[in-house]
This record gives C-alpha cells, sequence and structure tokens, in this order.
C-alpha cells in the first residue's frame, strides 16, 4: 500500500471520529435541551393537565359505562338501602342494656336507645333512606325500577296536570256531543283521561300516584 493510500485512510477515520464525536455532541446537547425542558413549569403544568384530562376521560368513560348497565333490581335496592339506613341509624342513636329492678328485688335488663350528640345529619339519613326504601317496595309491587318509581315521583305534579287538561279537554269534546240520560260526563271525561295515563305509563300508574302521595 502507497504511503498516499495509508495517508488517506488516516485522513478518513480521522473525519469519520470528528463525524462521531460532532453528531454525539449535538445528542448530547439534544438530550440536555429535553431534559432541561421536561423539568421547565411549561412541561410540567402541561403534563399535570394532560393527566387530569386522560382521568376525566377515565371518568367520564366509566360513568357512561354505568348508565348503559342494567340498572339494580328493587330487591337489590332494598337490600343496599336497608343496611345504609341501619349504618345511620346507628351514627345516630346509642343502644345500651339498663337493669331495673322491682319492687321485690328482682333485676330484670332493659334496651335502651339514646340519641348521640350532633346527629341531626345522620338522623336526615335515616329519613331519606326510608323513604328510597319505601320507592323500592314499589318498584318491586308494580315490577318496575327505583330509578323509574323516583322518576315517576318527581314528575308526579306534571303527570296530575296532565290528567287534569286531558280531563277538561275531553269535558270539552262532549260538550258537543249528546249523551244517553244517566250518564255522567264528568266520569267519563276522567275515565278516558285515565285510560290515556294508562295507555302511557302503564296499568299501574293510577294506584302508584295514590301509593306515592300518601306515603
Amino acid at each position: 500500500m502507497s504511503n498516499a493510500k495509508k495517508f488517506q485512510e488516516v485522513l478518513d477515520l480521522l473525519e469519520q471520529n470528528k463525524q462521531k464525536k460532532t453528531t454525539d455532541t449535538l445528542k448530547a446537547s439534544r438530550v440536555g435541551e429535553e431534559e432541561k425542558y421536561k423539568a421547565s413549569q411549561p412541561y410540567l403544568e402541561a403534563l399535570e393537565k394532560s393527566r387530569e384530562a386522560k382521568e376525566l376521560k377515565a371518568e367520564t368513560d366509566l360513568k357512561a359505562e354505568k348508565a348503559k348497565a342494567k340498572p339494580p333490581t328493587p330487591q337489590e335496592d332494598i337490600q343496599r338501602f336497608g343496611e345504609k339506613r341501619e349504618k345511620f341509624r346507628n351514627l345516630a342513636y346509642k343502644t345500651f342494656t339498663v337493669d331495673n329492678e322491682d319492687a321485690e328485688g328482682n333485676t330484670t335488663k332493659k334496651l335502651t336507645t339514646a340519641e348521640r350528640p350532633d346527629n341531626q345529619l345522620f338522623k336526615d339519613q335515616i329519613v331519606a333512606y326510608t323513604d328510597s326504601l319505601k320507592l323500592a317496595g314499589m318498584a318491586q309491587k308494580y315490577e318496575s325500577t327505583t330509578p323509574d318509581i323516583r322518576a315517576i315521583d318527581r314528575n308526579r305534579k306534571a303527570i296530575n296536570n296532565e290528567f287534569n287538561k286531558d280531563t277538561e279537554r275531553y269535558i270539552k269534546i262532549y260538550k258537543t256531543q249528546k249523551f244517553p240520560p244517566g250518564v255522567d260526563m264528568v266520569s267519563y271525561a276522567e275515565n278516558k283521561a285515565t285510560s290515556d295515563l294508562v295507555r302511557k305509563y302503564g296499568k299501574g300508574i293510577i294506584p302508584l300516584l295514590t301509593e306515592l302521595k300518601n306515603r
């Protein structure tokens, strides 16, 4: 091999080493800049926002899946509401036994319940879950679900207004017609409005509305 060729190879090797060193320097500089950026406040804030957005999406998706899921049965609601009510009852009251002595000196034990201090919030929860138990019982009785019964209860005033408006509408219609003697036009209109409610909400709507009102 000629000296010129050897010299050229040395030059090429030096050039390669120089390029590699430059590349490594640029890479190290780039890594250093990235690490510096990742430690900066804007990056950390953006990272936190991204994490919160992902958590919010996951929570939203979970709620959507739960909404699509089949609602619990009335029996499951009754058990769950009963357990919740018992929990708050234990927080609102304490139960203990006391000894009672009669005139003959015989001692008997009596179970006594007393209110705990600052228990109003727990008592309110007892009332709320007692009402939920009633609604779940109605759902079981009328072969429905507790959310549906609760929705009817929430819209009870609107349903009653709907019934009254339909009754008035039928009365106006029947006033233009001839009814046989002895037929009560108002009762006939009320029966027709009732049939409309039954067709829309189910055959148990009338007794259900009465139970909801009287509970």
